[in-house]
């Protein structure tokens, strides 16, 4: 920014901490006059566009100039009144649909200039990112809605709740940011996050036409596939009560245990004590023990990683010895029964036969978990010494 006065060498450059900020209002022309040798008489400066100083007050800001947001408007404008005009000639039908979808097309566009000129109130002016993506996801619902009832179809509910799902997952995290909160979940912005993704999954899944016994089943999985891949990253944020504060591990195995539990009847009930709930209780045995080893063995850590080898190497050991038993109770027979004496039918003299390189490789990661686990101790009683 520099002076334009006549008497005054071009250019002369304003200190920074002289030039405003929108809304903000400059120097009083005393101040510039003391801190730069300004000449007398009234002073014009270019903000924009030539504003005179007046001799007790400061310049006003140039408006916004607003001439692009009437071009764009009266494009669109004129555009919509050609549809229309188009339409009574011809006596057709396909105002909405060209008119909605020009205005689809105008505001992924144009949108942007048109926000940052346009005044809008305090509660938007610093949100407007957030206007942006409201007002194009209604207008592409209202097209969605539009093609829908010219078509007669019945689809518009899926269609709008998978078009509300794709938003959220890409601009989710965005739109948290800039929605006010409350404090309490400002701090779990990304519990809130996947907990809608999944109230829209879940509301996609039942507008597709699946109830009963399929849309719980496919609920519970979505909500168990949910509780394993990304509920530990999310732990911290989850209000427990505070006996649990200091167990999440705890609280999160216990969780995906009952959600799994709540989802195997839904396969179908037979068999489902004497040998569905055997093997997922088999089947979770080893992380409640490893859970149990790691954080609640009242020993050293090093004494906690040796009993979690050692645990690891057992249950490799004689886990598929349990499954052959659960199976022979229900009538099955295995065809290569298991027999703990000769795990896996190993052959460690023979590494090249497709039989017995599997069995190998088992017995080989028990040794080495035996071998870690010995190891741990004895570097535990000697750092304790």
């Amino acid at each position: 920014r520099r002076t334009s006065h006549p008497h005054i060498p071009l250019p002369v450059l304003l200190p920074e901490p002289l030039l405003p900020l929108p809304g903000q209002a400059l120097l009083s022309e005393p101040a510039l006059r003391r801190l730069l040798p300004l000449p007398q008489g009234p002073l014009r400066f270019r903000f924009g566009c030539e504003t005179e100083l007046p001799a007790n007050g400061v310049p006003a800001l140039a408006p916004e100039r607003m001439g692009g947001v009437w071009a764009m408007c009266g494009f669109a404008a004129s555009l919509l009144a050609l549809y229309a005009v188009t339409c009574l000639v011809n006596g057709c039908g396909w105002f909405a649909q060209a008119a909605l979808g020009t205005l689809l097309g105008f505001g992924l566009l144009c949108l942007p200039h048109i926000l940052r000129r346009v005044p809008l109130p305090e509660c938007l002016s610093a949100r407007k990112g957030l206007v942006y993506v409201g007002v194009n996801t209604l207008l592409l619902l209202a097209l969605l809605g539009e093609e829908c009832i010219r078509t007669r179809g019945g689809w518009f509910l899926t269609a709008a709740l998978g078009t509300l799902l794709g938003s959220w997952v890409v601009l989710g995290p965005y739109v948290l940011r800039q929605l006010p909160m409350r404090e309490t979940l400002r701090s779990r912005r990304a519990l809130v996050y996947f907990a809608v993704a999944e109230a829209l999954l879940i509301a996609l899944l039942a507008a597709s036409g699946l109830s009963g016994g399929t849309l719980l089943a496919s609920v519970l999985g979505t909500l168990l596939a949910l509780a394993v891949c990304v509920l530990p990253f999310i732990m911290k944020q989850l209000p427990l009560p505070a006996a649990l504060e200091n167990h999440r591990a705890l609280a999160w195995l216990g969780i995906v245990t009952v959600l799994l539990a709540a989802a195997i009847p839904t396969g179908g009930t037979d068999y489902l004590w004497s040998e569905s709930y055997p093997l997922m209780l088999l089947g979770l045995l080893w992380p409640w023990l490893m859970l149990g080893c790691l954080r609640y063995l009242p020993v050293s850590r090093r004494h906690r990683a040796a009993a979690a080898c050692a645990v690891s190497a057992a249950y490799l050991w004689l886990a598929p010895w349990g499954v052959d038993a659960i199976l022979k109770v229900n009538g099955w027979a295995s065809s290569v029964p298991y027999d703990p004496l000769d795990p896996y039918n190993a052959d460690l003299g023979d590494w090249l036969n497709p039989a017995a390189l599997g069995g190998n490789i088992m017995v080989t990661v028990m040794a080495l978990l035996v071998l870690a686990a010995a190891v741990l101790t004895a570097t535990g009683f000697r750092r304790r010494k």
